[in-house]
Parts: C-alpha cells; structure tokens; sequence
C-alpha cells in the first residue's frame, strides 16, 4: 500500500472530476491483491489492484460521513477523472458525536495481519480525538473502542495524518512499514495549527504513545508543523525517491473583496521533505531537490562580517522569485541576554522584539520583498539568549507588521525557538519567496 497523492483539507486539485457532486477533503491509497468485493455494488475489477481514495464529502445538512471512490481510467497519469462507489458512505459519525465535528480519513495503511487502518479526525464533547478503524476489504470499517490519540479541551481534530519515520536516516518509508527502527508521527490540526508528537505506535494494543511526554495539547511545548500560515496538510511517501513529502494550504487573511479581486484565496506551500531529526526529538523539514531546478542567475556572497546595527543589501537579484540560503557564525556569546524559555511564549517574545528592538545578540537575518527606503519589509530574523539553566537558546522569528501598508492585512509575527547550539552549528537560513508568498521553514538544516 501506498499512499498516491497529498490531500489540503478544503482544497481540491484542479481539472478533477467527479459523477456527481464536489468533496471537501480526500487521501489516495494504493491497494495490492485486494480480493474481496461488495455484493450488489462491486467496484470494478481494477480496483482489487489500484488506487482509492476515502474522502469527506460537500454535503449539507449532512457532512458527517467519509466516501469511497476509485479512477475512472488509470491509464490516465494524472488519474483526473473518479467514480463514486454506489454504496457510500462507508463510514458516519460515531454515536454522540455531532455531524460537522466528524472528518477527514487519513491514508490507509496494513498491518503484518493483513488488516487495512486508518484515522478520522473528530470531537466528542470538545475533546478532539483520532477515531481508530480496521477494515479487510477497505469497504466494510470497524471503529476501536479507544482512539488512537486525544486530547481535552482542544475541539475538532482536523486532517489527521499517522505516518512512519525512520531513526537513522533521512529516507522515507511507506506508511505501513512497521518495524523496530522506526517510530512513529501523529498530527492533527486545530485552532489553525498543525500539531504533531513522535512516539511508539504498537498494533497488538492499538495504541500510540508519544514519547518526552509531549502529546497534542495545543501548549507552547508541542511540536508543530509550522510556526506560522501552514495549516491542514498532508504527507506522503514518494517510493521513486524514498522520501516522504509535506506540503499544506496557506490561508491568507484579506477581506472578501480583496479576494475576489485577485481572483484566489489561499495558496498551497511549497513541497517539502520531512524526516526525523538526529536527537530524535523533532522533524527536520527542507524543500524538495526539485525547487533547485527552478534556479537560474546565482549571486553569492562569502566572509561578510556584519556590523552592529547594519544593513546589507543584496544587489543582483531582480527576479519575482528567489532562493536565499544564509548562514551565520557568532562570537562571544557570553554577552547574550538571559531569558527564561520555559515560561516565554516565544511568538509573544517576536512581537515584543520586533525586527527594530536591537539586542545583545539579535536580530540578524533577512530582509525580503523589501522596498529601497525599507517602507514595507518583511524580517525573518533571529535571537540568541542564554536560557534558565544557561544554555544558549536560539529564537526564530517572522516579523510582518511592516510587510505591507494596507491596514486591512492581518501582519501578525510569528516565531519559535530552534533545537541548535549557536557555539557549534552556524545558523543557517533558507528562504523561498514567489510574488507574494514567502517561505521559510520554521525547522533548521545545519550545513
């Protein structure tokens, strides 16, 4: 099994079609030697060895349900046009939890039994939780008494995504490979975050235990995806470059009218490759190899000492999209400032020093879509801090309160601290921007 294709939750990929009707949200898995069927409603004979999709469907009153569907021609490569089985829903909300609060299947995998899973994102009584189910012939789901992960008090569990990654290693792996060297990756979204935890998923139990005692709360100590617009996304594993891809829906914050008059509204993020980090602790995520194909005039720049309280102009570069990588190397960082992490909001930290609040340490960074006179700039920059227990502390953020001079733009900063130590690792920055998109993967790449 594999998964074919990423899903954004409330994003459908152009140029589909359906029988009839629209979806909200869709995962593509891939079946093999799949034998059994539905009587009086079988899916063709192609579907025993293809792909099928298990999708929320668009309809109102009732959306609570999840579909199945399979290609209607798989000699077709971009797989565009798709037939509904004739006996969905395949899946309706559990009993006591309401319709609209019940969403999203996640791709499938297989255990070593022969049984097909897969999550489905809900709430019961405003406790998100991922609902667990097992099916032999991907049509027929039985859900488990248990979830497979909650959390109180966090509403809606939205795109739930369970995927495995290995321990040693930046490959990815297929979502049912299961083994002692992996561990596993549970996310979800809620109040426009995507939040992950890395753990032990063990099938015999049906459970999946994160690991540091870090679960998906909604605190300033769990882990997410992003630390700014990057919101129901979805991964999957690319078996040509044995890789695993995230990629995600972007929403934008304008009026109606504004949308309306730029014709879109939301863009999806450029892909990415995720794989776990050395410590075990976090993800590591960085733009696929493809985007390096999109490059053409290099300017490059080497041994630039920066002087306090300067800026630098990169000259040379005049194109609508740019690929920047910058890396830093500091000295004597006895003198940074002490902070306390452990009870800082770091984005509130970003707000309160902005891009023009100079520090012992910070900020440096990069200044993009920038005007000559720095009338509008958006600052991604970065802080260095000696924390509680006197280590150094690195801080990331985006600042946006000057990347525009409309009033009607939500410009709210953004920021994290980063998993480096800045007396041996250079810190290093990679930002992508197009036009008006500007990306910046909040989960650094020492080189």
């Amino acid at each position: 099994m594999r998964p074919l294709l990423a899903r954004s939750c409330g994003v459908m990929p152009c140029h589909t079609t359906w029988s009839t009707g629209s979806i909200w949200t869709r995962r593509f898995t891939r079946a093999t030697k799949l034998t059994s069927t539905v009587v009086g409603q079988d899916p063709p004979q192609s579907f025993r060895e293809t792909f099928r999709s298990c999708y929320t469907p668009e309809a109102i009153p009732n959306p609570a349900r999840s579909n199945l569907a399979w290609p209607k021609n798989l000699s077709d490569p971009f797989l565009r046009e798709w037939v509904k089985y004739t006996g969905n829903p395949i899946l309706t909300a559990p009993e006591g939890v309401k319709d609209e609060c019940f969403r999203d299947p996640s791709t499938a995998w297989r255990g070593n039994d022969g049984v097909w899973r897969m999550v489905v994102g809900g709430d019961l009584d405003n406790n998100g939780m991922a609902f667990m189910y097992s099916s032999t012939d991907f049509v027929n789901w039985t859900r488990y008494e248990y979830p497979l992960a909650e959390a109180d008090a966090t509403g809606t569990w939205e795109c739930p995504d369970f995927f495995p990654v290995v321990m040693n290693g930046t490959n990815g792996v297929d979502t049912s490979v299961y083994n002692g060297n992996v561990k596993h990756v549970m996310k979800t979204g809620f109040e426009g975050i995507d939040w992950y935890s890395i753990g032990t998923y063990t099938p015999d139990y049906k459970n999946f235990l994160p690991q540091n005692g870090l679960s998906l709360t909604g605190s300033i100590m769990d882990l997410r995806y992003d630390y700014r617009r990057f919101y129901a996304s979805k991964s999957f594993f690319d078996d040509v470059k044995n890789r695993r891809v995230l990629w995600a829906w972007v929403p934008e914050y304008e009026s109606q009218q504004d949308d309306i008059e730029k014709g879109w509204a939301g863009l999806q993020s450029f892909p990415r490759a995720v794989w776990l980090d050395g410590s075990g602790r976090q993800l590591i995520q960085w733009p696929v190899e493809e985007i390096e194909s999109l490059r053409e005039t290099e300017v490059r720049l080497e041994n630039k000492k920066l002087a306090s309280h300067s800026v630098f102009e990169i000259e040379g570069v005049t194109a609508a999209q740019a690929d920047v990588i910058i890396s830093f190397k500091l000295e004597n960082l006895k003198e940074a400032e002490v902070v306390d992490t452990s009870s800082v909001n770091p984005q509130t930290l970003c707000t309160k020093r902005d891009a023009s609040s100079v520090g012992a340490f910070g900020p440096f960074g990069l200044l993009a879509m920038a005007f000559k006179d720095l009338k509008e700039q958006t600052a991604i920059f970065f802080r260095v801090f000696q924390n509680q227990n006197g280590k150094y502390s690195v801080l990331m953020c985006s600042d946006l309160r000057r990347s525009t001079v409309r009033n009607s733009i939500d410009t709210t900063s953004f920021g994290t601290f980063v998993d480096i130590d800045p007396r041996y690792s250079e810190i290093s920055l990679r930002n992508l921007t197009f036009i008006l998109l500007i990306s910046s993967p909040m989960s650094l790449q020492n080189f």
